[in-house]
């Protein structure tokens, strides 16, 4: 029997760092591959010749099918497990948005929009079940730092669709890129995926790795509700930063497509830091002060935004709101420091998909209000 090896964590061995960088890997393509599609949104706006409108309407309908995606993948992960589910779904998210580039027609990229959308909600719901049962294993807090990933991959999404824009590289050609170098990465790190059921201990349980437990698990639907709301209203302010930020540059602060892809790359690099603060501050502080802080963040930069008199000072305003919503937001749990609540969401992954559907629920009200004028 091999001996394990130490970890940062007592009682964990060598499987679960692995599944934490294969864990990593998941939000890492979920972020570059998000970034690399909403910083290039006015290329779209304007191959389609869109208006406001028109094109709230097709954003407004990427968050609604990506809720209807985490729902469905809470049935898959509760029969067949999270690692299978993002096994299967998680090279969808980049074949999609290849999909987006290669579209000609309205109703392509009506279906690759919504296609895209399926693939971030499922996929979503699965690796955020994975990172809930890996921090179970280390029993301490690691959310923070899995999103942390995402945020870096946005930031260089974003600074790639910067310099594609300045480029003649057709919109296809650059989504294509990032799908040739995403896809095998993932299909690299599957098999390193956490399998079983993790207990409340730590533990995880592989009698049938493949697949979960189905005793039943008492889901505490009163806290995952409050949760739900709260992170409808964080992501009301993350919508509008991803879907409008390059539009409102363009547009309403009429600044080039280029100077417009940084916005979101500036939002990105503060939640970034944000983010990898968050999890020492939960341990140390607990998340009510945090939740707080980073409120009252986020309202003096939506204020901040509209006032904003130039492209420069938008840039400096997104970057004041990436430090408010993902300060003030730890997903999964409101105790963070209660071992049985992330058990809770680990062996209950309809919780999962709830949560995670909630937080889509402030896409579409955010997605649908068009840039205001200036």
């Amino acid at each position: 029997m091999p001996n394990p090896r130490k970890c940062d964590s007592p009682g964990v061995t060598e499987q679960q760092p692995a599944a934490r960088r294969a864990g990593a890997v998941a939000y890492a393509a979920q972020g570059l591959c998000f970034a690399a599609l909403v910083t290039r949104i006015p290329t779209v706006q304007t191959t389609f010749s869109l208006d406001d409108g028109e094109l709230a309407l097709l954003l407004g309908l990427v968050p609604i099918v990506a809720g209807v995606g985490s729902i469905v993948a809470g049935y898959a992960l509760s029969r067949v497990g999270n690692a299978a589910v993002l096994r299967i779904l998680g090279p969808l998210t980049p074949i999609a948005l290849v999909c987006v580039g290669l579209s000609s027609t309205m109703p392509t990229l009506v279906a690759s929009l919504a296609l895209i959308g399926f693939a971030l909600g499922a996929v979503d719901a699965a690796m955020n079940a994975h990172a809930s049962a890996v921090e179970l294993t280390y029993r301490r807090s690691l959310m923070g730092s899995f999103f942390a990933v995402f945020s870096l991959a946005g930031i260089l999404g974003a600074a790639l669709a910067a310099v594609a824009a300045g480029t003649s590289l057709s919109l296809a050609a650059f989504f294509g890129v990032i799908a040739i170098v995403v896809i095998p990465v993932q299909l690299l790190v599957g098999p390193r995926l956490l399998k079983g059921r993790v207990e409340v201990t730590g533990k995880v349980d592989d009698v049938s790795p493949e697949h979960p437990s189905h005793d039943r698990v008492h889901v505490p639907w009163k806290p995952i509700v409050i949760i739900g709301i709260a992170l409808t209203c964080v992501y009301i302010a993350d919508s509008a930063a991803s879907n409008w930020s390059a539009v409102y540059l363009t547009e309403g602060l009429q600044s080039t497509e280029s100077i417009a892809a940084l916005a979101y790359a500036a939002y990105a690099l503060t939640t970034l830091i944000a983010r990898i603060f968050v999890d020492r501050g939960v341990m140390a502080r607990g998340p009510v002060k945090l939740v707080r802080i980073g409120a009252a963040t986020a309202a003096v930069a939506a204020l901040l935004i509209a006032l904003a008199p130039s492209p420069a000072w938008g840039l400096l305003a997104f970057a004041l709101l990436g430090l408010g919503p993902r300060r003030s937001s730890r997903w999964p749990s409101p105790l963070p420091r209660s071992t049985t609540s992330s058990a809770v969401v680990s062996r209950s992954p309809e919780s999962t998909s709830s949560t995670t559907s909630a937080s889509y629920s402030g896409h579409p009200s955010s997605a649908s209000s068009p840039t205001p004028p200036r």
